[in-house]
Parts: C-alpha cells; structure tokens; sequence
C-alpha cells in the first residue's frame, strides 16, 4: 500500500528507489577505494608520481566521499517519505 502511494506521487517504488541508493553508496565506495588506492601508490616513495597524479586522486577521493554522503542523505529522506506515509495510511 505504500509503495503505491509513493509510486503515485514520484513514479517510483520504495524499494526501487533504495535499489538505486545503495547501488550509488556501493560505486562511490568502489570510486573511494580506488582512489585511496591511488594515493598510496602516488605516496610510495619507490614510485616515481608526478603530483599531478596525486591531485588528481584526492580530487576523485572527494569526489566519491561526496556521492556516497548525497546517497546516504536519499536514503534518509526515503525513511522520512517511509514515516510519513506510514504515518498517513497507518
């Protein structure tokens, strides 16, 4: 009954919606994984890395760091959406 009143309103299911939240937490992980990766490949001295290379890395690291927290804040507030309707039709 939820998922229909959402889907109503937005086109989506709960549960379609928080599909897609994790997939982005799971890919902004995999981009900060990556990155840090990158970072301490960059930060051995044996390599020889420009620091351009290192820039580029902490920008990518911020960068996921930023998906994966506009992903967590979708999954609050589909809870909050979740609240209200239970709340509604509960």
């Amino acid at each position: 009954m939820i998922d229909k009143a959402l889907m109503a309103c937005s086109g989506m299911s709960l549960s379609g919606a928080f599909s897609v939240s994790l997939e982005g937490l799971n890919k902004a992980a995999g981009r900060v994984q990556q990155a840090a990766n990158n970072i301490a490949a960059a930060t051995d001295p044996a390599n020889n890395t420009d620091t351009l290379d290192l820039s580029t890395a902490m920008v990518a690291l911020m960068e996921g760091r930023n998906a994966f927290a506009a992903n967590i804040k979708t999954i609050q507030a589909q809870d909050e959406v979740q609240k209200s309707l239970l709340n509604l039709f509960g």
